[in-house]
């Protein structure tokens, strides 16, 4: 990576990761549009863990952002409930301690899915950064091998475009000799007896 040593490489990695807001690389379309020339099998399976990755995020924000509207609708029915029990209902006792169990239960519910979450943000992170750390040795290896091909390449256009040049400046001249000399024969002779010559010396 990044043409150093390892050590390096890594040192450099990592300052640069630490001064920069490392973007979810599979929602960031500039890393889209480069995965379509250095893609390999091992970032296409760091692409494959992050979205896995953020579906069962998705999947457990859906469940805790459900059992909060559940607590929501439970909420009147502690109220009325707690109305009940102060006006003498025995048998609301009973409901409210269903009620305060499944109370319990969505809160105990709750704050483990959040520390689930808490889990898959810090993997998804570190997943990311992997994903990265693959994806700049892959095109690192790439630019070395592209530069390769392509400074012989530039080389050789350049031999061809100075050919190509050359050639230009001699048709140029042999262009320009050519008037000249058809110039002078015309003017001497003149247009009829340069036709008569024409049809002689240049069969």
């Amino acid at each position: 990576m990044f043409k150093q040593s390892k050590n390096q490489s890594e040192k450099a990695f990592k300052e640069i990761i630490e001064k920069r807001i490392v973007p979810m690389l599979t929602e960031y379309q500039p890393f889209n549009e480069l995965i379509k020339y250095i893609c390999n099998e091992e970032i296409n399976t760091s692409i494959e863990n992050i979205k896995n990755l953020i579906r069962d995020e998705k999947k457990q924000i859906l469940e805790v952002n459900n059992l909060h509207k559940e607590k929501a609708k439970i909420a009147p029915t502690v109220l009325y409930l707690s109305g009940q029990i102060n006006s003498g209902n025995k048998s609301a006792e009973k409901e409210m301690d269903k009620v305060k169990e499944r109370m319990l239960e969505i809160n105990t519910e709750i704050e483990k899915k959040e520390i689930e979450i808490q889990e898959i943000l810090v993997n998804k992170e570190k997943e990311n950064i992997e994903l990265l750390r693959k994806t700049l040795n892959e095109s690192y290896d790439i630019i070395k091998s592209d530069e390769k091909k392509l400074y012989p390449l530039l080389d050789e256009i350049e031999v061809m475009r100075k050919e190509l040049e050359d050639k230009r400046i001699l048709r140029d001249n042999l262009q320009s000799r050519i008037n000249s000399t058809y110039s002078f024969i015309h003017g001497f002779m003149g247009g009829k007896e340069t036709e008569r010559f024409d049809e002689h010396m240049l069969e």
